[in-house]
């Protein structure tokens, strides 16, 4: 169903578009977590009740409501409830810091916080104003319209029987023109059903009529590069991303795909929750994110395909569970989050005994990007193409032309350049950061990526990394994932991260931190001097047990930095090394 543009509709309502198997398949499960189960019919209802819950607290349409949960099936009710009514979901990162979720919040200004009940003296932390203590202290300040960005914010918390009023929280007074609606704390704990048996009150809760181009999510960036920005998501780009995942995908509602990744990370979200509830499709929440249980969650619950980042596969073939577990309904696996080497890409394949499809995205690119088809022999160390409707080009720019980007001439073919992306899904802009939307979104509506890639002939793009990350070793361009996809075709070695690290000289070099079996340091070095540019090669190499992680398993790279910058204060290394030159590089010339 395509609704035009500008024309308000309850049709353009994202969670309307993703619960309609209510209707067409109610039985059938939507969501299974353990032992239990949630029907699509359960589902609908739970979303019904949830949104009366946000409606008597007085959240109307527009209004931002944080959701503060783990992976659990109420953060999919919370989700959609709040898309239902016309509002915009903030997802939390549950593994950020406190400084970055409290910058969240004060910049979100949410009207009400939906937590999970295990995490409900982090929710108060969140929810009380600066200078107030989560206990209820005397406040600085004090605000009293809702999504103030000094005032306590109301928290509701899901527990097994429905939801209650966090501690000692009650809404704000509405303005006059909101509707009258109760406190939190006058909130029934009985309210909202349970995964078993969801309560069969009849409660109906009519959907908003939005338009299309409407906010419904705004996901934070990681803040990798400052401070998180909020991305603003519409309802129509949604149904779009999600719509051509599945499309390409080729999901059907005989597919069941495992989420172990964070339910609040786009790599869940738009790989396996959206695009497999348009479909009819079930999802399969995992009860943990350790790698090492995944293959006995696929054949438990007999999944079809499942997602995560390099390092997820890398520890799961490396624990050895999938030789244990009948893994035979598994149909294929998703790659994403951060660039494949070809090497590694076939060596899992080869371990699960099912293609490895990788994909690009990015929280305001759409979020999915460039995707591989599904297919039995899938392309590895390519990130894939744009999908239907999306457009990539490769630009060489320093700063934002005042100009139409579609005008502008690409790199030459087979050249690295950054990349811009447009297509329905790409954010609306930055939350208050209007500057940083002139600065990141041009004219025509093509976003500047950050990241660096090179077109194959075919349509294809590979992906080096951010551009942030490119060194400039003596005057010659390196960047990291090659220098990482060199060293992870060396027999022995397991993960592989490379960083560059400040020279005298040279102005930047390479240094490398693996998992290995049996290479020593010297040998590394050896390998990538005799199969790659002298320049690229590793100037040190450090054998660590595991490579660090960050909160949705991606590896850390800042930790990692700091990591050299340390092993390098501690360490004694030859003149040769100092310079950038090894003893076989200076025998090269």
């Amino acid at each position: 169903m395509t609704v035009p543009r500008g024309e308000v509709s309850t049709g353009s309502n994202l969670a309307v578009r993703l619960l309609a198997g209510a209707a067409e398949h109610p039985d059938r499960d939507a969501i299974r977590q353990g032992d239990e189960t949630i029907s699509y019919r359960g589902l609908e209802t739970a979303v019904h009740s949830t949104a009366a819950r946000l409606r008597d607290l007085g959240v109307v349409p527009k209004d931002r409501v944080a959701l503060l949960f783990g992976n659990d099936h109420r953060f999919v009710e919370a989700l959609l409830a709040v898309i239902w009514i016309g509002a915009v979901a903030v997802p939390l990162n549950t593994r950020a810091g406190r400084t970055a979720l409290q910058h969240v919040m004060a910049d979100a200004r949410p009207t009400v916080l939906l937590g999970h009940e295990p995490l409900a003296d982090r929710a108060a932390e969140l929810a009380a104003p600066p200078g107030r203590a989560a206990d209820g202290g005397d406040p600085v300040g004090h605000a009293a319209e809702p999504g103030s960005p000094t005032g306590t914010v109301p928290v509701l918390l899901a527990y097994p029987g429905g939801w209650r009023a966090g501690p000692g929280h009650r809404a704000p007074s509405p303005p006059p023109d909101r509707p009258a609606h109760r406190g939190a704390d006058e909130v029934s704990d009985t309210a909202a059903p349970t995964l078993h048996g969801a309560r069969a009150s009849g409660e109906q809760t009519a959907p908003a009529p939005v338009r299309a181009e409407d906010i419904c999510l705004q996901p934070y960036t990681s803040g990798s590069t400052g401070s998180p920005k909020g991305c603003l998501l519409t309802h129509g780009g949604q149904y779009w991303n999600a719509s051509t995942v599945a499309q390409v995908w080729q999901l059907q509602s005989d597919d069941r795909g495992l989420i172990t990744a964070p339910l609040y990370h786009k790599n869940a979200m738009i790989c396996v929750l959206k695009p497999l509830l348009l479909v009819g499709g079930t999802i399969v929440i995992g009860r943990s994110p350790d790698p090492a249980d995944i293959p006995a969650e696929i054949a438990t619950h007999r999944c079809t395909y499942t997602t995560g980042v390099p390092a997820t596969y890398e520890m799961l073939l490396a624990g050895g569970a999938h030789r244990t577990q009948d893994l035979t309904s598994l149909r294929f696996v998703i790659c994403g989050s951060a660039p494949l080497a070809e090497s590694v890409g076939r060596r899992f394949a080869a371990g699960l005994g099912v293609p490895v499809i990788e994909a690009y995205g990015l929280t305001e690119g759409g979020p999915q990007v460039l995707m591989n088809p599904r297919t039995d022999a899938p392309r590895y160390g390519v990130a894939g193409r744009p999908l239907p409707g999306g457009e990539v080009k490769l630009l060489d720019l320093v700063q934002m032309p005042s100009t139409a980007v579609a005008d502008l001439p690409e790199v030459p073919h087979g050249a690295v350049g950054e990349m811009w992306v447009r297509n329905p899904g790409v954010t609306a802009g930055y939350h208050r950061l209007p500057q940083v939307t002139r600065e990141r979104i041009s004219v025509d509506g093509w976003l500047r990526t950050g990241d660096l890639a090179a077109a194959e002939p075919d349509g294809y793009f590979r992906v080096l990394g951010r551009a942030d990350d490119m060194m400039n070793v003596g005057g010659e361009n390196v960047y990291p994932l090659e220098v990482e996809q060199l060293l992870a075709t060396m027999p022995g070695l397991g993960q592989v991260a490379v960083v560059p690290v400040r020279h005298e000289r040279k102005g930047q070099v390479p240094v490398a931190f693996v998992v290995a079996d049996g290479p020593a340091e010297d040998e590394v070095k050896q390998f990538a001097l005799t199969h790659g540019p002298a320049h690229a090669h590793p100037r040190r190499v450090w054998f660590l047990e595991s490579l660090p992680l960050g909160g949705t398993g991606k590896i850390d790279y800042g930790r990692l930095a700091e990591l050299a910058e340390q092993n390098l204060a501690r360490s004694t290394l030859t003149e040769n090394t100092r310079s950038g030159q090894s003893p076989a590089e200076e025998g090269r010339g």
